[in-house]
């Protein structure tokens, strides 16, 4: 133990190396070496931080077993570890005493429908303004207002924000507007978050009128990766895991074995790298099939299945140990699944129930000559990244995200 102690003092880093970060094991033992899909570390973090911790306290008390640091590299060590839990203080402090504000990041674009109504009857001769406010950014593309009553108004103008979209001050027909109107297809301004739109019609007509309308554009809309706003309201009946395999009766699970030698290490990872992105696509295509004819699926973070490290199976074939994969009904049975299950689940699901293209993506280290770390993550258009295992339970962290890492995007 006292050269394990002194062993890591003596590195570079303080706090141990990449390969005691945890990660999920997808493996693929063969001749040529590990091929490890990412899982638990021999440590996990507490104990890096445990270690390093014991190395400075009984170092400082004059124990023997780091007598292999330096006074003066020591000093930097203590000081550095110092300088960083003051400056999570004064964070933490700062963070209590402010309101976080995010920005809004669009991550889907949709059809978007704005209403108008004029509430009450609009008087013969008189001019009424309609304001409306969307909550997203949104273009309208196209006005229509009921052929009932459509010849019995004019509009004075149209504007978003405080800019006409007329080209000039005339009055046009509302006609022109009805739903079997052609060739009025728009390109407005857009209007911002909050940012008014207002219709200003005119009845001629010779008596009150009430005045309704619908402007239809793009929108751009944003869907949270945060868990505490999941609950989104969805259009479809959405039961418990239980009563959905209930439903679906019995599984009996169909078993294929790839037996491939694509994974032989740095000799052809980019082989490896194009069949493992392959293997990912068949997974997420299977679980939007699912989805698609089983729409009463929990949401994964509601579905109650949490991260399990895989347990390696038997195949037949001497030293090598399969990686299982799961689809949505294999892991609601199983009550939990690693990296590549959880991750292709939440990626058909953000396809087929929010209309999100997200993708999945994953990167590897090596770790050791025949050893290398995947994990497996995912992506929403717009770069955030967000990790279902860590979300449900991995109990360590997967490898450190840097820019030293290798990505791989599952086409």
């Amino acid at each position: 133990m006292a050269d394990l102690f002194g062993d890591i003092i003596g590195d570079d880093d303080m706090f141990g190396d990449d390969d005691l970060t945890g990660d999920d094991d997808l493996l693929g033992d063969d001749e040529f070496g590990d091929d490890d899909l990412a899982g638990d570390d021999e440590f996990g973090d507490d104990d890096v931080g445990d270690i390093v911790g014991d190395i400075i306290g009984d170092t400082l008390t004059g124990a023997t077993r780091g007598r292999r640091v330096s006074r003066s590299r020591l000093k930097k060590a203590v000081n550095a570890k110092a300088k960083s839990m003051a400056k999570k203080a004064l964070r933490k402090r700062a963070i209590g005493r402010t309101v976080r504000y995010d920005p809004f990041k669009p991550t889907r674009v949709r059809e978007y429908v704005q209403g108008f109504d004029s509430l009450t009857a609009i008087p013969a001769a008189g001019v009424q303004t309609i304001t409306q406010r969307p909550q997203i950014p949104f273009r309208p593309e196209r006005l229509v207002v009921p052929s009932d009553i459509a010849g019995l108004f004019l509009l004075q103008d149209v504007k978003v924000g405080k800019n006409s979209q007329f080209a000039s001050t005339q009055a046009v027909p509302a006609r022109v507007f009805d739903e079997k109107a052609v060739g009025v297809r728009l390109g407005l301004d857009t209007a911002q978050i909050s940012q008014d739109l207002v219709l200003v019609p005119i009845n001629f007509s010779a008596g009150p009128q009430r005045f309704f309308a619908a402007m239809i554009g793009t929108a751009l809309d944003q869907l949270s990766t945060a868990l505490d706003q999941l609950s989104c309201v969805h259009p479809l009946p959405v039961t418990d895991a239980r009563a959905l395999l209930a439903r679906i009766g019995p599984l009996v699970s169909y078993k294929i074995l790839f037996k491939l030698g694509s994974f032989r290490g740095d000799k052809d990872r980019d082989l490896a790298n194009k069949a493992l992105s392959a293997l990912l696509s068949v997974l997420i295509y299977v679980n939007q099939n699912f989805l698609r004819a089983h729409p009463e699926t929990p949401l994964l973070y509601k579905s109650g299945v949490r991260y399990k490290r895989e347990r390696m199976g038997e195949t037949g074939c001497p030293g090598i140990t399969p990686e299982q994969w799961g689809d949505i009904p294999t892991i609601l049975r199983d009550g939990g699944a690693d990296c590549e299950d959880l991750a292709c689940w939440r990626v058909a699901e953000l396809r087929e129930r929010f209309g999100i293209q997200a993708t999945a993506f994953f990167y590897y280290r090596r770790v050791a000559p025949n050893k290398t770390l995947y994990h497996i993550q995912v992506e929403y258009p717009d770069g955030t990244i967000e990790d279902p295992s860590a979300e449900l339970g991995m109990n360590s962290r997967a490898p450190e995200f840097d820019r030293t890492t290798t990505i791989y995007r599952v086409q």
